[in-house]
């Protein structure tokens, strides 16, 4: 079980990605963080983390490429492609691999909540966002619907298939990698509950 954390100035996030992976209740799971170049305090943040994460120091070539090469260096069967100022609850990766295993299929994904942060430093979460069993996946993400990529689980073999992430692309880039796995058919599963936060 592999995550990948793509991280590009997210120093006052990336610490709390990591340690929403350390705290699953699910282990072990390799945890792989690529730096696409940050000019912050990310990779002092990170740095700390030790042998308990595999940093990679990079310069900035984008989300795309950040979440390739990391996925190059992983080893797990499941994948979790974690953006650095998003974090999981502690039995998303428990729950969601237990799904993989029973049901077969290639992905899986839940339901999830925003959290929302104000200029006065105070912060909230926001009303479930539910995503629902969806007949048609791929007709269903080209008429606008959307996951979190946090929310996702992703069977190792339908990663390789779907080619990787566009590298060409600078916004809408998880839908783009969510329409392509559907266009090789992989099987797309709706598990209940929340268990990611997406800022």
């Amino acid at each position: 079980m592999s995550v990948v954390i793509p991280c590009h100035n997210a120093g006052k996030w990336v610490a709390e990605a990591v340690d929403s992976c350390l705290n699953q209740t699910y282990q072990p799971i390799e945890i792989i963080v690529v730096d696409d170049g940050s000019t912050d305090d990310s990779v002092s943040r990170l740095v700390i983390y030790g042998d308990r994460i595999q940093l990679v120091i990079d310069s900035n070539h984008g989300g795309c490429h950040a979440r390739n090469q990391g996925f190059s260096l992983s080893r797990g069967e499941y994948i979790q492609f974690l953006d650095a100022d998003d974090y999981l609850l502690p039995e998303k990766i428990e729950k969601q691999v237990a799904f993989l295993d029973r049901s077969g299929a290639d992905v899986v994904y839940g339901d999830w909540r925003h959290r929302y942060h104000s200029p006065d430093g105070s912060s909230h979460l926001g009303d479930l966002e539910v995503s629902g069993q969806q007949t048609d996946v791929l007709r269903s993400l080209l008429s606008g619907w959307w996951v979190a990529p946090a929310a996702i689980l992703w069977r190792r073999g339908i990663v390789t298939a779907s080619g990787g992430w566009d590298e060409a692309l600078t916004a809408a880039q998880d839908r783009d990698f969510f329409i392509t796995a559907s266009l090789q058919g992989a099987d797309i599963r709706y598990q209940p509950g929340c268990h990611s936060v997406y800022r």
